[in-house]
């Protein structure tokens, strides 16, 4: 062998580890990107759920169908919004989705009661006002439990 066989040789396995590197490299990369896109979408389920827990930890009179219709504006932001969680939250598995599907129905309830008591007469009713009442606490600890499990995700994910 002469020494243009080594070269030959040489070049052939640092071409060779070249692109085990590259390999390397965009594997890495498609990794940290998908850590970032779930990161990403867990943050937009957690801004959402905080979001409709503010609104939801507001003391709002009921007595009143124009605080109703005032509620219901405030809200409809996070219930436009509830597709789009449950859709974010489809590779995260079934405990998780199921969080965000209870949170997702029980505002959907509240949100539809609301409407339809704010149809209603000036001065709802006191069983209409009860259930109102009843559905918000309801909803209220929907999107506690969520935000106990996308704190709890982002922990066991080490987001």
């Amino acid at each position: 062998m002469n020494m243009t066989d080594w070269l030959i040789g040489i070049s052939a396995l640092a071409t060779l580890a070249l692109a085990i590197a590259a390999f390397l490299s965009i594997r890495q990369n498609r990794l940290v990107r998908e850590q970032d896109f779930s990161r990403q979408r867990l943050d937009n389920i957690l801004n959402w759920a905080q979001t409709g827990l503010a609104l939801l930890s507001e003391e709002v009179s009921v007595q009143h169908r124009h605080n109703i219709e005032l509620l219901l504006s405030r809200l409809e932001p996070i219930h436009t919004q509830r597709e789009s969680m449950l859709n974010s939250s489809k590779n995260f598995g079934i405990n998780f989705v199921n969080a965000v599907f209870k949170a997702v129905t029980r505002l959907e309830s509240y949100f539809d009661l609301a409407n339809k008591i704010a149809k209603g007469p000036p001065q709802p009713e006191a069983g209409e006002q009860g259930r109102l009442v009843e559905a918000k606490q309801e909803t209220h600890q929907a999107f506690v439990e969520l935000l106990k499990s996308v704190t709890d995700l982002k922990v066991e994910l080490r987001l």
